[in-house]
């Protein structure tokens, strides 16, 4: 249990247990950060694990991989996109619900100032 936790709309995952890391982070409790993740750090989760619902708007095949542009459940602005960089070709339709797993270790994080973390 313990240890720091992101929140986006109505989930949130574990960020980090690490002493280091809540020294670091433990004047930002409960405030709103901003969290940057490159589309290559997004992965599909499986069933078995813990992950972020999102839902498919929209999917580009490029080949040798497939851009998902999702919008996270929860959130109460519909607009934000994450951008998801998948290997292969995948079919997926607009309106799919997917299980996405966030690589934290490659997780920015940018306080209210806008420093980042």
């Amino acid at each position: 249990a313990g240890g720091l936790r992101l929140r986006a709309g109505d989930q949130s995952a574990p960020l980090a247990s690490s002493a280091a890391a809540t020294e670091c982070w433990g004047d930002y409790l409960e405030q709103p950060l901003t969290a940057g993740l490159r589309p290559e750090h997004l992965s599909l989760a499986t069933e078995a694990e813990a992950g972020w619902r999102a839902t498919v708007h929209d999917a580009e095949y490029l080949g040798h991989e497939t851009l998902l542009y999702l919008r996270l459940a929860g959130m109460a602005d519909p607009n934000p996109i994450l951008v998801a960089r998948l290997p292969g070709i995948r079919p997926f339709h607009k309106g799919d619900v997917v299980k996405l797993r966030l690589d934290c270790e490659r997780l920015h994080l940018f306080g209210p100032d806008g420093g980042r973390k």
